[in-house]
């Protein structure tokens, strides 16, 4: 079975090459940016724009696996993408300091006509931050191309207070445990051969 990873991020890549699988990766071809501003609620979104990227590659792949994701931050109701530069990276980590939002990772498998998702939602508490700890996070992870301004395969976790989440694989960008019980339901062997 070809497998191809609708996505050109390292971390998803990284995830699936320990996972064990052997796949593609190819970019999405679709403009994501036009469906952010849309008024649709946070896991809806996070939801289109992971099956859009997984659809975006069936037609030039028709026998091929294909797997998209995405990843946002809700707080409070408002989406928090990737910040881009560091300026909008201290102003998302400010926001977020000492509150709770949902880091919500979104998976689009399509196999064979068929269209199978997962989302799961961590709950995360922020620690009180001061300014120069958030400089200093920002200067030492440059998180600048991830969703809400931080990396937790990094330094990350040294932002937060607590955390609840139920595939601890979807932090990262790709929840595993979601996508091993897809495999499972489509028939691939598990552990790979």
């Amino acid at each position: 079975m070809q497998i191809i990873l609708a996505s050109t991020s390292p971390y998803r890549r990284q995830q699936l090459k320990d996972f064990g699988l052997e796949f593609r990766s190819i970019a999405p071809k679709f403009d994501e940016e036009s469906f952010k501003s849309s008024k649709l609620h946070p896991r809806k979104l996070c939801t289109l724009l992971a099956q859009k990227k997984a659809e975006s590659l069936t037609s030039q792949h028709p026998n091929a696996l294909i797997l998209g994701a995405d990843q946002l931050v809700n707080l409070e109701g408002k989406v928090l993408g990737k910040p881009k530069t560091r300026e909008k990276a201290l102003q998302m980590l400010k926001q977020m300091s000492g509150k709770t939002h949902e880091l919500i990772t979104c998976l689009c498998v399509c196999y064979q006509g068929k269209v199978y998702k997962a989302t799961v939602v961590a709950k995360i508490k922020m620690r009180k931050l001061t300014r120069d700890e958030i400089l200093r996070y920002i200067y030492r992870d440059n998180p600048l191309d991830s969703a809400g301004s931080y990396k937790f395969e990094m330094s990350g976790l040294s932002l937060v207070k607590k955390m609840t989440v139920p595939d601890p694989s979807s932090l990262t960008g790709l929840p595993l445990i979601s996508l091993m019980q897809i495999l499972l339901k489509i028939g691939e062997p598990i552990p790979f051969k």
